[in-house]
């Protein structure tokens, strides 16, 4: 994955407090999608954060998705990234993330997951990083628990703002409203699709 071995280890954990999708980082590129033949076929993976486990991405090469990556996007530039937080795909039928790296403009790191094979479904684990990254931020799979050439699946992968799983995405979006900050325009249509939680 060209990430430097020496780049920092964080170490997920057992995540036991809710989370409401996030709505500050959004993803918007995969590096592969069942049946995409081309770059142009390629769609927003909105599968990896849309708070449902329910809906997962896969990846169904013959391998086991080392190198494969996905970048998120934050909707203004006032936002920074705090946390990653992962709910691993089928674990009785798909390969399962073991190491990823998260890499940014500020830096790289990697971040080990435990195999979370006989926990029960659903169980999301949750990586803090070292301090808030400005910009995008991309996840690279560096590593997966199950056969090499298995398909590794993803229920959620999501990035987390600060202070978004604490007060909520929408408190943020109307602060950048109010204040008239960057991606005002994107925060208000974010809010007006959010319902009562947006009002």
């Amino acid at each position: 994955t060209e990430v430097s071995p020496d780049a920092p280890v964080i170490v997920a954990h057992a995540d036991q407090a809710p989370a409401a999708a996030p709505v500050i980082y959004q993803a918007r590129v995969a590096s592969v999608q069942p049946g995409a033949v081309s770059a142009g076929g390629l769609g927003i993976p909105s599968e990896l954060d849309d708070g449902k486990p329910a809906t997962q991405w896969r990846e169904e090469l013959a391998s086991d998705g080392e190198g494969q990556f996905f970048t998120f996007e934050p909707r203004t530039a006032a936002m920074h990234a705090t946390q990653v937080r992962i709910v691993p795909g089928n674990q009785k039928s798909a390969n399962r993330l073991k190491r990823i790296a998260i890499v940014s403009g500020s830096g790289a790191w990697h971040i080990d997951l435990p195999d979370g094979a006989s926990d029960p479904a659903g169980t999301a684990y949750v990586a803090e990083l070292p301090a808030p990254v400005e910009g995008c931020v991309t996840a690279v799979i560096e590593a997966t628990y199950g056969p090499q050439n298995g398909a590794t699946a993803i229920s959620e992968l999501e990035v987390f703002a600060e202070g978004e799983r604490a007060g909520g995405g929408e408190a943020a979006l109307a602060k950048i409203v109010t204040t008239g900050a960057d991606g005002l325009r994107a925060a208000e249509q974010q809010l007006s699709r959010s319902g009562a939680a947006g009002v």
